[in-house]
């Protein structure tokens, strides 16, 4: 459970420098489910949109190793929220922790914008999950 440590400054430095309006930590590392060996999933937004296409890995690259040293002896899986499914990103707000916000008003309408968006299309989103398992068994 929520028991990483690392660098509020060293944090705030990384999103300055690449434009990042949040982050988050989420998944089994911060909830009683964690294992041994377990990864600190690390989802990010951008104040201005997703990067352009051509850069975008460069940028995934660079900011993962930035927050690999910030979360030191942590085995760090980064997420572009903006390119996650929807699911996923209810999941993010919904369950993780924003351990950065430059923002706050955005932060919170971003997040009234992803449960909305979710409980709209949650009916789908589960008709869609349910077909996969049933043609799987």
């Amino acid at each position: 459970m929520w028991k990483i440590k690392f660098s509020e400054e060293k944090l705030k430095e990384a999103a300055e420098q690449y434009g990042l309006i949040e982050v988050y930590v989420f998944g089994s590392k911060i909830t009683e489910y964690e294992r041994e060996g377990s990864d600190l999933d690390i989802a990010v937004r951008f104040k201005n949109g997703l990067p352009a296409v051509e850069i975008r890995g460069k940028i995934y690259g660079d900011i993962f190793s930035d927050l690999t040293s910030v979360f030191k002896g942590e085995k760090v899986d980064l997420t572009f929220i903006e390119e996650a499914p929807l699911h996923l990103q209810f999941k993010i707000v919904a369950c993780g922790k924003m351990i950065y916000s430059k923002e706050k008003i955005q932060s919170l309408n971003f997040l009234e914008n992803v449960v909305n968006r979710y409980r709209d299309y949650k009916f789908f989103i589960d008709e869609y999950f349910q077909g996969v398992l049933a043609r799987k068994v």
